[in-house]
């Protein structure tokens, strides 16, 4: 006979849709959003310190950049999100991503070929 699993609460944030879990190994951070909250959030287990970012519009995915920082998956497209603000600047919206993927890595080209795979998929 096989254990019963326990778990334990350890973070109240209250998502009305907590989704898109990405672990940053540099901070040792779990970041994740509330897509209809507009938030971001941030959880770093060793000492449980939790953060909140208000977010300019809603993103459905976080997805670090090689260099530092960070693109976000809206529904109006890619952009680059400043953690500190709040606040996305476009880079390009699903229809150009669908017709002309290849611009989007000649204008960035610290973008990573997995995270415009990624960002491809929530788009779909």
């Amino acid at each position: 006979m096989s254990a019963t699993p326990s778990f334990e609460h350890i973070l109240a944030v209250g998502c009305e849709i907590g989704e898109a879990p990405i672990w940053v190994p540099e901070e040792s951070r779990l970041y994740w959003v509330d897509t209809e909250g507009r938030r971001a959030f941030s959880w770093r287990p060793s000492d449980g310190e939790a953060r909140s970012h208000a977010l300019s519009m809603p993103a459905t995915a976080l997805l670090r950049r090689r260099g530092g920082g960070w693109v976000a998956v809206t529904k109006e497209g890619l952009a680059f999100w400043d953690q500190t603000s709040g606040a996305f600047e476009k880079i390009v919206d699903p229809a150009q991503l669908l017709t002309i993927p290849h611009r989007l890595t000649q204008h960035q080209p610290e973008l990573q070929l997995v995270q415009l795979q990624s960002a491809l998929l929530q788009l779909a």
